[in-house]
């Protein structure tokens, strides 16, 4: 006996993704259906961007420690530089929902 049925997984990019010292990563701030894997590749590429531009600010201060301002813009940055055209974060939620569709028809 087979038997078939969906359910519903939600997909989509969060607004902001940092308040303050915290800043969110990964399937906290973007949600990809399973199928095509791009949740954990974003993911991934966010961790990359992150520690990057931690690096940059680290080494441009003098004592090692960013104040509020500094982590704010940073994070914001990252946020931006990740919803670019540069990155496929936009593009792959777009192709990942027409997946979703088609593979559901």
């Amino acid at each position: 006996m087979s038997a078939a049925g969906l359910t519903h997984l939600e997909e989509g990019i969060l607004k902001h993704w940092s308040l303050g010292r915290i800043v969110l990563v990964g399937d906290s701030c973007h949600k990809f259906t399973t199928h095509l894997k791009l949740g954990f590749n974003n993911g991934v590429q966010d961790v990359v961007v992150l520690c990057n531009a931690l690096r940059a600010a680290i080494e441009n201060i003098t004592n090692r420690n960013p104040d509020l301002a500094t982590l704010t813009e940073m994070f914001v940055g990252c946020e931006t530089l990740r919803k670019s055209p540069e990155c496929s974060l936009v593009a792959d939620l777009a192709n990942s929902g027409l997946e979703t569709r088609m593979h559901t028809w």
